[in-house]
């Protein structure tokens, strides 16, 4: 993951440092305030029944027993008693909150080194779609892919079993596809300019789970997956814990993936607002399907392991929602969720050069309750 580690300090028993992404990603942060001479501060609070958790906030001062990392113009510090934590996160509990950067000591297991970065000719965009039904929205992709010119759409919703795909239209594009779907509901599917190959579909973990809601290949180098979270249609509903069990299966095959040195992006709808600038009114929707704590909670067990937000990597502090409801004027009144995004492994973090979504899609006719949300990696 990319991570806060050591340059040996004196009397310190490991080293730490900051990975060149993560350093980019705080310089943005920290450009953002607008402030001269800020730091990040690094701590650990909590402990007992509740688990320890990761503080990330801007500082303007350090403290005579903090640590300091400097890279690439900007300053992390950790003060004496958290860095005791941050050097053995086996006492950390899984309950901590999203943060900019991840802490750990030397990772557990290590992962293999990455490959050479990659020549400026091998940039590749890779776009997430929840499509709402491909028969109804074929013509829409179409005309957004001859316009936008990504090079893998990763797709959720089809709602179509493979055989009734429109393959041939994407094929006579220069496409091509890896899919899984049913009928009517659910349905994934990768779609992309390059070859698609050692396809897997399904999560692992549940061999009595059939929805298509999972499927993953190798494209120029890059393993990439698109996913469709279940909705959990509400708390109450039998489908909530299916949905909490879906992420705790897909945490668990992240970070078998983790291991590997190849960049890892996970592309979905994961039917879960990370933060309270993901939502239109927190406050109101706080507890109910989509921003409830469980399911928060699950995203960052997911997320934490080392996977990084590629808009909210380059959008530290813009709101933009990438689904709107249909119905009762949500989409003209802007009371929307973010709740589509790509997921980067470090790896791919570090050759991550762009990253946004499409609202212009939600505006015209006949058209998804999502949009399109990109990245390029480099």
């Amino acid at each position: 993951m990319a991570e806060i580690k050591a340059a040996e300090p004196p009397a310190r028993p490991a080293p730490l440092s900051v990975s060149a992404s993560a350093a980019r990603r705080v310089k943005r942060i920290i450009e953002a305030e607008g402030k001269d001479g800020l730091v990040l501060r690094v701590s650990v609070s909590g402990g007992g029944c509740s688990g320890f958790q990761y503080n990330f906030a801007l500082d303007d001062k350090s403290e005579p027993d903090d640590v300091t990392i400097e890279k690439d113009g900007i300053t992390v510090v950790v003060d004496g008693m958290s860095l005791m934590y941050v050097l053995d996160p086996s006492s950390i509990s899984s309950r901590t909150s999203p943060a900019p950067i991840s802490v750990s000591a030397t990772p557990t297991p290590p992962r293999a080194a990455a490959a050479a970065p990659p020549s400026p000719s091998d940039a590749v965009k890779i776009t997430t779609w929840n499509v709402n039904s491909i028969r109804k929205r074929e013509v829409i992709v179409l005309d957004w892919l001859e316009a936008n010119d990504s090079d893998v759409l990763l797709l959720q919703e089809t709602k179509v079993v493979d055989a009734s795909f429109p393959q041939e239209n994407f094929a006579a594009k220069g496409y091509h596809l890896a899919l899984s779907g049913e009928p009517g509901r659910n349905g994934v599917a990768i779609i992309s300019r390059h070859a698609i190959e050692d396809v897997t579909r399904g999560l692992p973990g549940d061999d009595e789970d059939s929805q298509a809601r999972y499927i993953e290949a190798t494209i120029q180098g890059l393993r990439v997956a698109s996913v469709y979270v279940p909705n959990g249609t509400s708390t109450d509903s039998p489908n909530f814990p299916y949905k909490l069990a879906f992420y705790d299966r897909l945490r668990r095959h992240a970070a078998t993936r983790l291991e590997a040195a190849t960049p890892l992006v996970i592309g979905g709808d994961f039917n879960v607002a990370p933060e309270p600038i993901d939502v239109y009114d927190p406050a109101d929707c706080d507890g109910t399907i989509c921003y409830h704590p469980q399911e928060r909670h699950a995203l960052r067990a997911l997320t934490n392991q080392g996977l990084y937000d590629a808009f909210r990597a380059v959008h530290p502090t813009r709101r933009q929602y990438t689904w709107w409801d249909l119905r009762g004027g949500s989409w003209e009144r802007d009371e929307g969720l973010r709740i589509d995004y790509l997921l980067l492994s470090p790896q791919a973090t570090d050759r991550l050069k762009e990253a946004d979504s499409d609202p212009k899609t939600r505006a015209g006719k006949g058209i998804s309750d999502h949009i399109p949300t990109w990245c390029v990696l480099g």
